[in-house]
Order: structure tokens, then sequence, then C-alpha cells
């Protein structure tokens, strides 16, 4: 399969899940068109202390024939925020701080518990399930996107509704 067909069904494959809505002038100018960068099923862990640390986690798809770089990101409320990574040291799982995480042409890059994710440390308020997290990424070639990032439970999944509410 060659890169322009392997590319286009990578991009197709990622079109169909359902869009997240990013804030409005949220991005900076840059040599990308606005929709170059992709954000879908973003979240973060809750927090129940302030203080406290968690995670932010999201799949980000790079619709161009360029590579970019997520360079940073910010949030309200949060202390310090890192861009991070797990690895293995024996039986130990030990979070890395990286200085960016490369998006590839054409490529979607997933950031989920025990890979890539967003750091957050020191979050002032307790986070809920429910509660939204304002989140800016800084991309090195399509600038800042800004995104509301639902949270849910410390588990990562969702509430089982019953129908009896």
């Amino acid at each position: 399969m060659n890169k322009r067909v392997k590319t286009t069904l990578v991009l197709l494959l990622f079109a169909v899940t359902v869009p997240l809505p990013v804030t409005g002038g949220g991005r900076s100018e840059s040599p990308q068109a606005p929709e170059a960068i992709e954000i879908r099923e973003p979240w973060a862990r809750a927090v129940m202390n302030a203080g406290g640390n968690t995670g932010a986690y999201m799949r980000i798809g790079n619709a161009t024939d360029v590579t970019d770089r997520l360079v940073a990101a910010r949030a309200g409320g949060v202390r310090t925020v890192e861009l991070h990574t797990h690895e293995m040291d024996g039986e130990v799982a030990r979070m890395r701080r990286v200085p960016e995480i490369e998006l590839p042409a054409g490529e979607v890059v997933e950031l989920a518990p025990m890979g890539l994710h967003v750091m957050l440390m020191g979050v002032e308020e307790p986070l809920h399930e429910g509660d939204n997290l304002d989140l800016v990424l800084v991309f090195e070639n399509a600038g800042e996107i800004e995104l509301t990032v639902p949270v849910r439970p410390i588990t990562g999944q969702p509430a089982q509704r019953s129908g009896h509410d």
C-alpha cells in the first residue's frame, strides 16, 4: 500500500469519529490550515483533592503532509502542566517528562493512560466527574488550540447509569 493511500485511509478512519468542538479564537496564525490538527475524544481523570495531580488524554490527528509537534500545554487553575510518557523500569512503570510529542504527517497519535499524556500537577480545586477543564495545547506549526476537556471518574470510565434514575 503506497503512502498516499495509507494516509487517506488513516484520515478517513479518523474522520468518522465524533468531532470535538474547539472554542473560537483559540488558534494562532500559522502556515497550516486551521483544520490541520484535529483533537478527538479528550478527557481528564478526576482528582479528589486540591493540590492533586491528574492526566489529560486524547487522540490528535495531523491532517497535513508536514510533521508537527505538541510542544507545551497550559490550563487555568493548574500549577504545572507537562508532556509525559511512561517507561518500564523493571516491573515498575515510571512517568518521564518529554520535551515534545511528535505528530507525523497524516497520522493520529493517541495520548492515553500508561502512555503519552498531558500531566496536570497541582490542580487548585478538585475535579469531579462531569466537570470540565479548559486546556490549551501549543503546537510547533499549528499554534495554539483551546479545548474543553470533560472530566471522567478516577477509573477513566464514565459511570454506568441505570434506567431507574
